[in-house]
């Protein structure tokens, strides 16, 4: 069951944020994907959506681990950490989970 886009803004949840690449709203519905028909029948093949999230979760991982892009390691250093403290915590994602199944029933 996915919590409703409205609700998690009523619970402060900072869009494409703390929730990488999610946008609320029926006006972003396209905001993160193309029309790709024509590509497709010029042959474009799409890469299995496990290797795509895969590979996502790598690269923001050692962009997380690199100072110079405001990752763990900048915090160490005394630098603003920035986008990758943003974040949901574990914590808080179980936060979230335990009121949105009070909230829906």
């Amino acid at each position: 069951m996915f919590a409703d886009g409205d609700w998690l803004i009523e619970q402060g949840v900072a869009q494409n944020r703390e929730i990488p690449s999610w946008i609320n709203g029926e006006r972003y519905r396209y905001h993160f994907g193309v029309v790709a028909d024509k590509a497709v029948a010029a042959g474009l093949r799409n890469r299995p959506l496990a290797e795509s999230i895969r590979d996502s979760v790598e690269w923001a991982e050692q962009q997380a681990a690199t100072p110079a892009n405001g990752g763990p390691a900048a915090s160490q250093a005394g630098q603003s950490s920035g986008y990758w403290d943003s974040a949901l915590t574990r914590e808080r994602e179980l936060e979230l989970i335990a009121a949105w199944r009070a909230h829906a029933g």
